[in-house]
Parts: C-alpha cells; structure tokens; sequence
C-alpha cells in the first residue's frame, strides 16, 4: 500500500489590511516564497485587502472580513468561528495594528494548535496598550521579532520576558534587488510624464516609504533646500516613492523654496528593483523607534547602492557606519554625508560593493524562509507532543 501524503501545514496570517508597506511586504514575501511540499500560506485581513494584495501568488487564499473601523467585543468571537471553517494549524498575527488582539483572541477561542505574534516596528506605549500586549504574549506560544534592537525595546517596554521572544530578521531577493537594471527607459518615462529631468550626470538621492509623519521626509527636503541655498546644489535629484498623509504637506514645501527641479514626489510604484538602479544613495529619515529593520535599507543594500539612515530601530543592525553606509543623528550630518557621498565617486561605489556583499551574507530571502519554516515547524511539533 503506499503511504498517504502529510497534510499542508496551513498557516493563517491576520492584519488590518494589505496596504503598501514594509511590514505588508514582508508578509507577501514570506507567503509567496514558503515551501509548498510542506506548508499552504493564507491571509485574513479585518478591515479590506489593500494594494499589495495584487502581488500575492494565485495559490495563497486570502479573506476579507471587511469589519468597519473601530473595536468591538464581537470580533474575536466572528474571526473565531471563520477561523474555525478554514482549519488552519498556526495563526500568525502581526503586532498591535496589524489585528494582534482581534487575532489572538479569536484563534485561542478557536481552539489553533499554534498562535504567534510578530512584531514589526510600531507597539502600543500607553499604559493599557502595553497591558494587552503582554496579556496577548502570554496567549501566543512565541514572540517574533525583525531585530534584536526592536526584541530589547519591546521587552523592556511591554515587559515580556527576552526568553519569549524569538529574532527572524527580514530577508530580501537578492537576485530581484541585483541593482543591474537598464534605467534609459526609465529616465525618458519619468521626463515625458513628469516633466522631471534626470540626466546620467545626475546623483539620485532615492526615499521610499510611506509618506507618514514617523518617515520624516521633511528632513531630507529641509537638508536639499539648504542645500541648494548654499549655491552647491550642482547636480542632486531627489525622487520620492511613496504615498500617504503627508504628501500635501511635502509638495508645498517643494513649492514654497522652488525646489520643482530638485525634488520629484513619484507617488507609489511597483517597480522598485528598477528604480533602486536609477538612485546612487538611499535616504531614510524615521524617527526612532517607528521601525523594527526597513525593508527598504535591505533591497538598496542588494542592488549595491549606500544608505544613509537615521537611528530608527533595526538600522544599526545592517548599516556598519562609514563601511557600506552612513548612521546620522543630525540634518547637518545628513548634508555633510550627502555631500561627501556626492563628491566621491570610489567612495560610493566601494560602499555599494560592500552593502551587496553583506545582504547577500545574511540577509537572503532564502535565510528569512529557513528561519520561519523551522520555527512553524518547532511550535507545531512541540505543541502536538504535549496533547498526546
């Protein structure tokens, strides 16, 4: 007789919605790129799909439970009985706003075999958050973290033992972030559609993000603008990705210090590996503390291209100041590394190398993988041995 194929481990991610976004996009990645001989990935959004939903493999099932905005009491008992119809082996939640008490609650109500929680960046600080968010560590069997700064932050502030939590830094594609990409193409469409000219003299200062008060954007366009009122401006493009809140404010600062042929907001877009090979240096100005390890960093890193960032959580991990980027504290230090950086052609390229050559040796998608699946695999096999 032959032997019956083991059964797909399903593994059921819940969050508010898909939108655009580092934490979104690593959960697109993690479910596209899991082993399918062994685990079928799902998505549960709460409150709407969202943009990145579009990139999702066809063969990952996702749910809309379209709940309206606001709590209620109800929710954990509603996503307890969908979750119950789909019979999923591990729940996978993801941090505060990301569904983490409406998730949990619901999958122990459910009766999951497994129930873990990831953090991303952003938790609750307030006094009741932080109670609910220990309360909810203490339902999960694990604690995922991207970095080992955002697991000491989060302990020391939600008060959950470092022994809960588990480090599983994000990865990304180095072979889709190669930094190899032809950009002619590119340059003619963002002229002709944006009347934005860039030349291959240009030095690109490249942001990506969401356009939120935690990115801090205005720091790099208050840095061009004294830049340029400095008389050095020369040749320094700044192109935005992005969309968000904050982009009414950042196209009237454009407008209030003139600064329509340095400064080009381009909205969102789907082909960053493309546009990562147009920049020569990637700007990331967060606040502390509003990130757990950018996305972003890591795929300008593996196409070759230095980083200058703020200290926000995670950074430090993966830029080794003055070697394959730059840590600043200050808008002067972000002009004096721009300018340096500028100015410094083997500079830059040697930093580039470097930034590739370090993601390739420890941040791969395919070490991000490893890592989850023997930690899916671990819980649920600890979890099966104490029920017998």
């Amino acid at each position: 007789m032959s032997k019956m194929p083991e059964e797909k481990i399903r593994v059921l991610h819940i969050l508010q919605r898909m939108d655009a976004g580092g934490k979104e996009n690593g959960i697109v990645n993690l479910c596209n790129s899991l082993d399918r001989k062994r685990f079928k990935p799902m998505i549960c959004c709460l409150k709407g799909l969202g943009a990145m939903a579009e990139r999702l493999k066809p063969d990952v099932e996702i749910f809309n439970m379209n709940f309206s905005e606001g709590r209620s009491l109800l929710r954990p008992l509603a996503l307890a009985n969908f979750i119950r119809k789909i019979k999923p082996d591990i729940v996978h939640t993801h941090s505060w706003n990301g569904g983490l008490v409406d998730g949990v609650i619901g999958a122990r109500l459910s009766g999951v075999e497994v129930v873990i929680n990831g953090e991303h960046g952003y938790f609750g600080t307030r006094y009741y958050q932080k109670f609910i968010q220990r309360a909810m560590a203490v339902l999960c069997d694990s604690t995922l973290s991207v970095s080992e700064e955002l697991k000491r932050e989060f302990s020391l502030t939600v008060k959950v033992p470092l022994s809960r939590i588990k480090v599983i830094p994000n990865g990304v594609d180095v072979n889709k972030f190669s930094g190899n990409y032809d950009t002619v193409r590119l340059r003619e469409e963002i002229g002709e559609q944006f009347k934005f000219k860039i030349t291959a003299d240009d030095f690109i200062l490249g942001n990506i993000g969401s356009l939120r008060p935690i990115k801090n954007q205005k720091m790099l366009l208050s840095a061009i603008r004294r830049i340029k009122a400095d008389g050095v401006l020369n040749n320094i493009k700044v192109i935005m990705i992005g969309e968000g809140p904050e982009r009414l404010m950042l196209e009237k600062f454009v407008s209030d210090f003139s600064l329509e042929k340095e400064v080009l907001l381009l909205g969102h877009r789907d082909d960053i590996p493309q546009l990562l090979s147009l920049f020569n240096v990637l700007v990331l100005c967060s606040i502390k503390n509003s990130e757990g390890l950018s996305n972003v960093i890591l795929e300008a890193m593996s196409s070759g291209i230095p980083a200058i960032s703020t200290e926000s959580t995670g950074a430090a991990e993966v830029i080794r100041d003055a070697d394959n980027g730059f840590m600043i504290k200050s808008p002067d230090e972000l002009i004096e590394k721009i300018k340096l950086l500028n100015s410094n052609y083997e500079l830059r390229a040697a930093m580039g190398n470097r930034a590739r050559e370090f993601i390739r040796q420890n941040y791969a998608l395919e070490k991000m993988l490893q890592n989850y699946e023997r930690v899916y695999l671990e819980l649920l096999a600890r979890e099966r041995v104490s029920r017998k």
